[in-house]
């Protein structure tokens, strides 16, 4: 999916230039309202990450998205381990390699998938 999507004037759109939030909210009944912002949100996280996790993680984990949803969870405001309870933004730095800047942008991109449901 990342590789059809770019941000051009802030605004999410497709590889034909479609805006993405235009698309969902139509598309197959829509998508409204809190829905529809964690689907921006995650496609956002997606960019943002540049392929960091196929790069440095899908060789030991599940796909993203199914690793943050078996295993991690939100509690009071910080996403942690589902069954070690660590916080992972601590945890990151230096797992797989990540720099300090990887590991806050795959914490943001974990925790949009886990909010996404997704």
């Amino acid at each position: 999916m990342r590789e059809r999507l770019s941000v051009v004037n802030g605004r999410l759109v497709g590889s034909d230039g479609q805006d993405i939030e235009a698309f969902l909210a139509h598309h197959k009944g829509g998508l409204q309202g809190a829905e529809l912002e964690l689907f921006l949100e995650v496609f956002r996280a997606q960019l943002a990450t540049g392929g960091l996790y196929r790069e440095r993680c899908i060789f030991c984990h599940d796909p993203a998205r199914d690793f943050a949803r078996l295993n991690l969870i939100h509690r009071d405001g910080q996403l942690l381990g589902r069954y070690t309870g660590h916080d992972i933004a601590a945890f990151l730095p230096g797992h797989a390699r990540l720099t300090e800047a990887e590991a806050a942008r795959m914490t943001e991109t974990l925790g949009a998938f886990l909010r996404g449901g997704r």
